[in-house]
Formats: C-alpha cells, structure tokens, sequence
C-alpha cells in the first residue's frame, strides 16, 4: 500500500479515524494508536473529555434553560438567586431557614427550621455572609445582585 498523502513512499500504517493508510512521516502515535495528522485532534479532544464511556461533566445552571445558555455561548459565573432575595427572607424569615430553601440549600435549610436558625447563631452568621457577598447557592454560584 502506498500513502495516501506521499504515493512514492510505502504506507507504514493506517489512521484509526478516517481508515486511510499513510507513511510513518504522516502518522502520529498518541497512546498506542496512529493517527493522521488531520485527525490528530480528534484523539486529543476525546482525551480531554474524561475517561472512555463517560460523558463531558454538565453544569447545571439553576432556573435557566440550558438551550438558551447554549445558544448564546455564555456561561454563568454566578446564581440566579438574588442577593436582595435571600438577604430579605433571612432577615424577616432567617430563624425558619426560608433563605436556605430560596438557594436550594435543603438541608440545611430543615436544619435551620427545627433548631431555631441553628440556635441564632447560624442565622446571625448567614445575615453577615448574604450582607459581605460571599453565600452562595446549592451549586456553589455567589447570589446576583439586585
């Protein structure tokens, strides 16, 4: 067989992508496997993806449709959940958890409700944490403003 790039040269193997035979000038080894140079980066953005059988990790972004983040190509960097929000039911509502059912926090959130804002003193520290911007969501996002 000869390559299909160089047809004087004798093909030395064939890319596990597109099944075309090349020469070893033409080929590249990435882990056991030949590849051309075309398709190369195939092989590398399936590396990148994770381990073989899984799927690429999924954000998920809280009450927004993840079509319209994938239409427009941005990516949230922050809750959909407004600081304002959360900073008003932990005032008025703080002591039965309402703001960590808001957020997503569940658990925490039944926590709060049966020990009383965690004796108070979860409550106090949850005010001081929406106030100074750094409570965030069930995800990890930090609330937005307004």
């Amino acid at each position: 067989m000869r390559c299909a790039n160089h047809p004087q040269a004798e093909a030395s193997g064939a890319c596990v992508y597109c099944g075309k035979f090349f020469c070893s000038d033409c080929l590249v080894d990435y882990r056991g496997r030949s590849y051309c140079k075309a398709h190369i980066g195939n092989a590398l953005d399936a590396a990148s993806a994770g381990p073989a059988g899984y799927p690429p990790p999924i954000t998920i972004h809280n009450n927004v449709s993840a079509a319209a983040v994938a239409r427009s190509g941005y990516v949230l960097r922050c809750s959909t959940k407004s600081k304002t929000a959360a900073f008003l039911l932990c005032l008025f509502f703080g002591l039965f958890g309402v703001h960590r059912f808001y957020v997503g926090k569940f658990g925490t959130g039944l926590l709060w409700a049966f020990t009383g804002g965690l004796f108070v003193f979860g409550w106090i520290v949850d005010l001081v944490s929406i106030a100074s911007g750094t409570f965030a969501d069930s995800y990890g996002f930090q609330l937005k403003r307004g």
